[in-house]
């Protein structure tokens, strides 16, 4: 690297530490563009030299912060590699990695908020090739069993969906205890990444084993939804007495029919509903039979 460049390089970083103080200490909104040029030292000319605004200088920041968590997690599962043999155990190492990390520093986890940013989504769109971080975390993955035949994008999305679901929840739960805290959300969360299935290739399930909060199983349905390929999502999971369901479509299958046979209801891209006098795993094998038969028709 040129004199120049170098030189170039420590200003931008100058700039982003002295808005990551500043966001730290005052928040985001209350943070001005002078008072970042103050801090770093530099001209109010020179900013604008590297970022259009605030805002862009909020989501490089967004973008280290995120980078440097999933780095760190990525070189821990790289140490126990022997262990971590399913990609659910992998995915599952990672993500609570983070979530600790963010658990110790409440203040990085309040300006992250719920805006983890996943490097690489925008080059693997435009070439099918990954950031070199997001290499490492397929390079983890890859070797497990159920991914197997899989295409890295296809990976890439099935981690994106389930950790966005996640770091989204520890936002919540471990800064105001909503709708649990932290370590009572772990296993709700951790059990859906186990569960979490394909049904006629394009139909995502998770069914749980335990009993799981309405809001999560929600957020559940919402993120496999956007797993590539995916037309409908849903959850099935325990709660007080009853077996609830939480269900979502892109428009092409309805939910509400096959929620109907659980006894729910809703429209067509978003269903739910719960039923009583059976277990998950019969709810379960209802609604694979009224899929079928959904087909079949």
């Amino acid at each position: 690297m040129s004199t120049v460049e170098g030189k170039k390089q420590e200003k931008r970083r100058a700039l982003l530490d002295a808005a990551y103080e500043l966001f730290l200490e005052r928040g985001t909104s209350k943070t001005s563009v002078e008072d970042i040029t103050s801090r770093a030292k530099v001209g109010k000319g020179t900013f604008y030299l590297y970022f259009a605004d605030k805002g862009s200088v909020t989501q490089a920041l967004l973008a280290r912060v995120s980078y440097q968590l999933l780095d760190n997690a990525c070189a821990a599962a790289e140490q126990h590699a022997a262990e971590l043999t399913s990609f659910p155990d992998q995915m599952i190492f990672v993500i609570d990695h983070i979530i600790e990390a963010l658990r110790a520093d409440t203040l990085m986890l309040r300006f992250l908020e719920r805006s983890f940013v996943w490097p690489g989504l925008d080059q693997i769109e435009a070439s099918g090739e990954a950031e070199p971080l997001m290499r490492k975390v397929l390079q983890i993955v890859m070797c497990s069993p159920e991914m197997a035949g899989r295409t890295e994008r296809e990976i890439y999305q099935r981690i994106t969906a389930l950790g966005s679901m996640c770091i989204s929840v520890c936002y919540t739960s471990v800064l105001e205890g909503k709708p649990d805290n932290i370590d009572n959300m772990k296993p709700i969360l951790y059990d859906i990444i186990r569960r979490a299935e394909l049904y006629h290739g394009d139909i995502a399930i998770a069914a749980l084993d335990q009993e799981c909060d309405r809001v999560i199983a929600a957020k559940a349905a919402d993120e496999m939804l956007t797993l590539q390929g995916v037309r409908a999502s849903f959850v099935l999971y325990r709660k007080d007495d009853g077996i609830y369901i939480s269900a979502r479509s892109l428009g092409e299958i309805n939910v509400q029919v096959l929620v109907e046979t659980l006894g729910g209801g809703g429209n067509s891209t978003t269903a739910g509903g719960q039923c009583s006098g059976m277990t998950v795993a019969e709810a379960k094998t209802t609604l694979l039979r009224a899929i079928d038969k959904y087909f079949e028709e």
